[in-house]
This record gives C-alpha cells, structure tokens and sequence, in this order.
C-alpha cells in the first residue's frame, strides 16, 4: 500500500456452491528493540498458541496468543491482557488440583489495536497431537521475544525470556508519555510493595514484579542513562510508575522490569533458593554425613516446589482443608554434588514444625511438634485434638527418605522437642514442657532427675535407637525455660544444653536437683556461676548454659546475660563446642554493657546495646566475649525477627553467624573496631579467596537485613566480615562443617534482586533454584569461610603489639594512666574507645615507643578499652 503495509485478499468455494472472500490487511508497525538483551533462554521461551492450550474445561483457550510455562507463575499473553496463574498440584490424580489466576489489563488503553507478535523465533518448536486437536499442530514456533503493540500512543511492551526471568520493557517513542501507563490488575488478593518491588497476592503464594529502572537509546540504538527514576505507584488495584527527574524528550525512553543475573561460578560457591510458592517455607536445621550429603529439615504449608520434577515427595494425611491451618514437616538430602535427592513431606491436617535433625549411618532422626490428629504415627496416639500440642520423634531412612518410625509425645498442653545431637551412637533431645502431668520423668541410676518445676519446663533425655526413652528428666525453675540445642563434645562424651530462661533466681539447694523453684545451680571450683542479669533488678529475660556428663549427670548451669533482654533467636546451631575444652554461645541481647566481663578481650571487644552476643567458655569459665553490630536498634526484644548460628573450623576458627541492618563501617576502618555506633564491623578476606560482600545487598535503604559473617581465630583476632544478602531482609538458622573445611548454612529469605545465586559449572543436574518462589524461600548457601587462621601481613602487624599494660586501674581521680607494650618496630597508633565502642582518640606513635600517657580527668565515669592491632585492655575510671 505504499506504506509498508501489506494486504491479502482470497476466497473459498462453499458447499452450496457459492464463494466467500476474506481480506487480511497487515499494518507495519516501527519497533525499537533495546539493546544489550543476549540469546533468548529455551526453558522460559514463549510458545505460540495455534489451538493446543485448553482451559481447566478441555476447551481450546483462543484468546491467548503465546504463553512462557516455564516463568514463575506462567505466563498467558493475549492481544490486550496479560495472565499470570499460581497453582497447587498435589501427586493424587483423585484429588482436584488449585488455581488462582490474576490478570494485568491496561486502563484508557488503545484495546481495540492492540497486537501480540513473536519475535526472536528460535531453531526449536514443538508438534502437539491432542484428543482435542487429533489433527495435530505441527512446528509450532518458539519465541524468544513478544512485543504487544500500540498500548497507548508511541508506546509498546515488549517481553523478553530472559534466563533470570521475564523481562518487561515499556518502550516510549518520543512524543509518548509515561504517565499514560496505568496497570489494572484483577483476582489478586492483596498488592503491596516492598524493596521496590511490587508483590501480588494470591491464595496460593505470592509473585512480584521486579523493581522499575529506566534508561533511554539514542541515536544509534545505543543505551544511555537518565536523570528520569521511575518507582510504582498503587491506588486500589491500579499502579502506574511516579518518578523523580527528568529524561530527554527526543529519545526513546525505556521502562525496564528485570531481575539481576544469576552467576555462575567458576569456582564451588553454591548459592540457591529453595522453596515452594508459599511464603511459609522455614529450613530450620542442618546436618551433613561422611560423604558431605546434606540433609536440612523444616516446615512448608504447600506441596508445589516449582523445580522438583519427578523426585520422591512424600505426603501423607494432609487434607489442605481450608478451614485449617496446614504446615507440614519437609526433610530433604542433596548430595555431595548439589543434586536433590528427595524430598519428605509428612503431616496432618493441623501445624507441624521440624526443629532439628542429626544423620547418623542408615538413619536421619527429627524431632519436631504437632497438633495434628492425624499425623501418620507408626506407634501410639496421635493428639487429641488442636490445643493438644505434643513433640514427636521421627526417624527417616537415609537411603530414600521414607518413614521408619514416628511417634509423639505430651499430653494435653504444650509440649514439643527443640533439639537433638548423636554422638558414639548415643541420642539426646531436648524440648519443653507445659504443667504437670503432660511428659512422664524416666528415671536412670546416677542421672539428673528434676521433678515439674514451674509452667514451661525444659525436658532432656537420652533415647533408643527405636525411639523409646532410656531417660528423661524436666530441668528448670519456676518461669518460662526453653531449650535451643544440644551439642556433645568429642573429648569425654558430655554434651552442653543451652537456652532461655524467665526463673529469677538460683535454687537454694545447690548441686541437687532444685525442689523450691528456682533454677539449678551446679558448680564447682573455677566454674563461673553468674547471677540472673548480672545481679540486675531490671532484667527481663536471660540465657543459659548447661553440662552434663556422659552418665548423664547435671554437672555445671548458669545464667548469663545483662539487665536487658537476652535470648537466642530461632534456629539451630547456637552452640559450637571445640575440641580443647571451648564452648562457644551466639545469641540477641539489647544490652551487652551489663555483662559479667570476660578474661580476655582479644582483638575484638564491642560492648554497648548490640544485636548480637558471641561468648567463649573454656573449662566452664568466660574467656572471652563480645557484642557485635550496631546499637541503632534499641528495642528491648531486638530478636524477634533475628537469628544466628555459630560453629567451629576443624583448625579452631570460630564462625559467627547473624542479621542487621547496619551499614559497614569506612573503608580505612577494615578489620578493627568501629568509630560510629551506627556502622557494623567488616574485614575483608586478607591474602584469602573466600567470599565477601562489603555491602548491604543493595541500595542501602532498600537493603532489609542481611546476614552477617564474622570470623574469629582461636587467639580471638577479628580476621573476617561479610554480608550475605539481597535487596529485602535475611535470616540466617542453622550451619554445618563440610569434610573439606567448607561450610553450608541456611536460612530465609524475601530477597527477589541482588540475592547473591551461585552455581557451580557442573554437574548439570545439580539443584539450581534461581527465582524466589512466593515472598519468602529458603536459601542453601555452600562457602569456603574455613581456614582463616592462615597468617598474613595484617595477622603479622597484629602480633606484634602484644601485651598492652595499663596503670593504675580503676583510676581514682588521677589525670593520667600510663600505658605500656612492647617496643614498635615500626609507626603505629593507639585508639582509645568508650563501653559503647565510640572512639573517644586516636594517639600516633613512633617507632621504637613502648610506653604512652593519657589523661583521663576530662572524661566521665565508666569503662574504656585501648586498642592496638588486634590487642585491647580495659581500664575503668571511677
């Protein structure tokens, strides 16, 4: 026609013996396709549809024009709407599959002219030979690209299949105008952003769209960056795009929605989502076998992990009543090469959780909690109904996952089981007990036996193989205690107890089991027994700390805490126990200053209102302690949404894990002390190819909480901090050894950009999970943080300026205290730092100095530390 366009005229001769003619005109349309988008991704291609796609009724579905199954949700494209569709597919064919589709149209839009088109067609198509379609379609095509045009003037989508996801491009010629897009969105349950994504709600786990970028393209089809920042906008169930700063007007504009990259590594890294598309997957715990097998254990609420195809899942008794609320126990094992093996999912028609879990040999064992009346048990009783809350043990074969053996126990109030470990075949648990009478007492000759204490007892005992009680005992006082885990140490076989407590005070009767209420207390010369709080009246909450010896009996408890709040956060792995008498604690606090000060205080001493607490102690004495984080959250539960983990390297490096949302301190202030209470302490992996993110997994203020790495050595010199995180909050809940000095840690979390994904070259059935499936995953992380006691040039400097000396201490009213160390080999400087770890000065030093004076009468009443290359020492001015 002159103009680019094209028309077809033709006809066809009717039975009757008439003709009919059709006209088909097509119009040509100008497209700008952005630059810099690599080859299409095959497994989220868009298939055109040409009569094979039907709806849940077999009918062919023709208003769809392409589709992408292989997004998450999928994708349905028509001439003017686009179709996004959650699902829940359980493994019954007799039970009816779920739903739940939300549609995107455009409001005020050009409906009647807009087009979907392929481009982009790929080498691969598809033949479809249906019961509906017998005739067949043959080499239906492919496309690595769908363009819908004529949205509003000069406007055009554009969707691409890329391998991080779909992308979307807004594409606005100049003359259009980017406020004319409006998205209407129908079906879902909620909208709502956050880290500037937009999350839509459905019955069945929410999806997002990425985050808007903008960029424009100039003359030379090339891209260009713009002042012009777009974020979304929401009124009811419409969202447009508001924006801050300006773009040029002569050229093409772009609206880019687009997750980040996933990288694949050139080295072991592992780092992968791993989830369902519900938003109440919880990996709570951890273990690895001989062969570096990992095996995690936690909960879900929705049978449908997008990239498990065909492996064994395993469900039982859970009928997703509506009017229930359903969360079963998942257990999965992935080999030494990150290939799933299986996945476990048992429960009933109530809540189960699973707390912990140990692999030893032929069996994995669990223990957990429910209230479900149809737990599939293979001995005894299930609850009786939903307040009847009891713990259960479970026992797993390892070769396939299947359930040996599972039973409950409690009665009638609230009971579970929190904690397990193995060692030389002997089994301990630990859990809780509401009241009288709901768990039973088993008694063993020369074992701890503690009669009902108070209203929420810590029960521990030893089980069988078949999982029947050798012995059980309740342990505790008075006030709420709640255990959080088990450890053994490998010297002589006694194993440590750890938690929370609410019991105000010690038991009168010391070394016996307490019958008066109050706590048990158990020492002997050299222990460190430490009052509730610290001695303080205004404590709320503190730790503590248990051994018992390989008979089983009570052999140290103690409290350990401060005047605030101080409890371990959710998760496993909050005790570590080496293999020289040390025993290592993380948990919250929301003031650290008020500790019992430790013996030493190393390279590394932080104290203050902090996030979290990292303690050594060795032989039952506090050798060395300290906060870590910023003190900007003052709350008094600052643990509530928080979580930390701690192990042990095989060469005695100590690895603590945690949350925050503290910016980092400045570069120059790398490895030591921070100056500002606001920043978090970071040090790179000097002279080490160890993984290390110097920021918060993102913008700053669209960051959440990232997981933070520390790294102490056995001497307790600072040589390692990281962040681990993405553009939304994470949590870190459970860690384990690997037999080569690696570590593979796990958590949750709400991160869909910048979430650090990693995936070695091969093997390439290794599990790789790249999109966050609902608000919330879990996360599988595989690092090499080992082997930090490795001596470098920041390691050498620190040593030698060892021996810091000051007197007098306390100072009563003196100007000055004199300190003293070895003599400089070469120019240094000295920091001197307040309780709340704010640098009070800075004092230059030449070589060859041995000795400084600093006056004192100027500052208030309290604790200081002086600091110098990985040594410290406390003076108090009074």
């Amino acid at each position: 026609d002159g103009e680019g366009g094209l028309s077809v005229l033709g006809k066809n001769g009717l039975s009757n013996g008439s003709t009919e003619y059709m006209l088909v005109r097509y119009a040509k349309k100008e497209l700008t396709i952005p630059p810099g988008d690599g080859a299409a991704s095959p497994a989220l291609a868009f298939t055109e549809q040409r009569g094979q796609l039907t709806d849940t009724s077999g009918t062919s579905v023709e208003g769809v024009r392409f589709y992408s199954t292989g997004s998450y949700p999928p994708l349905y494209v028509q001439n003017d709407t686009l179709s996004f569709v959650t699902a829940s597919v359980d493994t019954s064919s007799t039970t009816p599959d779920t739903l739940h589709r939300v549609d995107i149209t455009f409001f005020d839009s050009k409906t009647a002219l807009m087009s979907a088109a392929g481009l982009d067609k790929l080498d691969n198509y598809r033949n479809y030979y249906l019961g509906h379609i017998p005739e067949g379609r043959a080499r239906v095509g492919q496309y690595g690209r769908v363009a819908v045009t004529d949205l509003y003037d000069g406007i055009d989508l554009q969707m691409f299949a890329d391998e991080s996801g779909i992308v979307y491009y807004f594409v606005i010629q100049p003359g259009g105008d980017p406020n004319d897009l409006k998205l209407d969105i129908h079906g879902q349950d909620s909208l709502y952003l956050k880290a500037r994504n937009l999350f839509v709600g459905t019955s069945l786990g929410d999806f997002n769209l990425p985050a808007p970028k903008a960029f424009q393209i100039d003359s030379l089809g090339q891209e260009v960056s713009t002042a012009w920042k777009p974020e979304y906008s929401i009124a009811g169930s419409r969202v447009s795009f508001s924006s801050t700063g300006s773009y040029d007007s002569a050229k093409v504009l772009v609206v880019e929605l687009r997750r980040d990259p996933v990288i694949v590594s050139s080295g072991d890294n592992w780092i992968t989502y791993f989830g369902s598309n519900s938003s109440r997957d919880l990996v709570r715990a951890i273990d690895v076998d001989g062969g570096d097998n990992i095996f995690v254990a936690g909960e879900t609420e929705n049978f449908v992990f997008p990239e498990v195809d065909g492996e064994l899942i395993d469900v039982s008794n859970n009928s997703n009543d509506s009017d229930l609320s359903s969360n079963s126990v998942i257990v999965a094992k992935f080999n030494s090469q990150n290939v799933l093996n299986y996945i476990t999912i048992f429960g009933g028609r109530g809540f189960e959780i699973g707390y912990d879990i140990k692999v030893d040999g032929d069996n994995i064992f669990l223990v957990g909690r429910t209230n479900s009346d149809d737990i599939p048990l293979t001995t005894g009783n299930p609850p009786i109904g939903f307040g009847d809350r009891q713990g259960f043990l479970g026992k797993i074969k390892e070769i396939d996952g299947t359930i040996e053996a599972l039973k409950v126990i409690g009665g009638l109030k609230w009971n579970d089981f929190r904690a397990i470990d193995i060692h030389s075949d002997k089994i301990i648990v630990a859990g809780t007990s509401e009241g009288s009478g709901t768990v039973t007492n088993v008694a063993q000759t020369g074992a701890y036996n503690q009669t009902v204490a108070g209203s929420l007892d810590v029960i521990v005992g030893e089980i069988s193989a078949d999982l029947n009680f050798i012995w059980l005992t309740h342990f505790g006082g008075d006030s709420g205690d709640r255990p959080v885990d088990i450890e053994f140490s490998d010297n002589n076989g006694h194993f440590f107890l750890v938690g929370d407590t609410n019991t105000k005070s010690y038991s009168i009767q010391q070394n016996t089991p307490p019958t008066d209420g109050g706590f048990p207390k158990y020492s002997s010369s050299g222990s460190d027994s430490f009052p509730k709080g610290n001695g303080s009246s205004d404590n709320i909450e503190d730790v503590f700390i248990a051994e018992f010896d390989a008979g089983n009996n009570l052999l140290w408890s103690t409290f350990y805490g401060g005047n605030g709040a101080d409890r371990f956060g959710p998760g496993a792995n909050k005790i570590a126990v080496a293999s020289n008498n040390k025993v290592a604690i993380v948990f919250s606090t929301s003031n650290f200053s008020t500790f019992p000060p430790p013996d030493t205080y190393g390279s590394f001493f932080q104290t203050g209102k902090g996030e979290h607490v990292v303690s050594v102690f060795v032989d039952r004495k506090l050798d060395w302690a300290s906060a870590y984080g910023c003190f900007e959250n003052n709350s008094i539960f600052p643990f509530q949404e928080s979580g930390e983990s701690v192990i042990y390297s095989s060469d005695g490096t100590l690895i603590a894990f945690g949350s925050t949302d503290c910016e980092p301190v400045p570069f120059l202030e790398y490895c030591g002390l921070p100056s500002s209470v606001l920043d978090y302490p970071v040090c790179p992996p000097y002279g080490l190819d160890l993984y290390f993110q110097g920021t918060l997994g993102s913008p700053l203020l669209q960051g959440g909480k990232d997981i933070s790495i520390m790294g102490f050595t056995p001497s307790y010199l600072f040589k390692y901090g990281t962040y681990f995180g993405g553009n939304a909050d994470e949590y870190v809940s459970c860690v384990a050894n690997l037999s080569n000095g690696d570590f593979i840690f796990a958590g949750i979390t709400e991160s869909d950009t910048d979430f650090p994904l990693e995936f070695p070259a091969s093997p390439d059935d290794m599990y790789k999970q790249e999109t966050l499936y609902g608000s919330r995953d879990n996360f599988l992380a595989k690092l090499p943080i080992g082997g930090l006691t490795v001596t470098s040039v920041k390691e050498n400097e620190r040593s030698l300026s060892s021996g810091l000396k000051v007197f007098p201490n306390p100072v009563f009213g003196q100007q000055s205290v004199t300190l003293t160390f070895a003599p400089l080999s070469f120019d240094s400087e000295i920091n001197l730092v307040n309780s709340l770890g704010q640098l009070i000065k800075t004092f230059a030093l030449e070589r060859g100095n041995s000795e400084l004076q600093v006056e004192f009468d100027s500052l208030p009443k309290g604790a200081y530390f002086f600091t110098m290359h990985g040594s410290a020492v406390k003076v108090i001015k009074n």
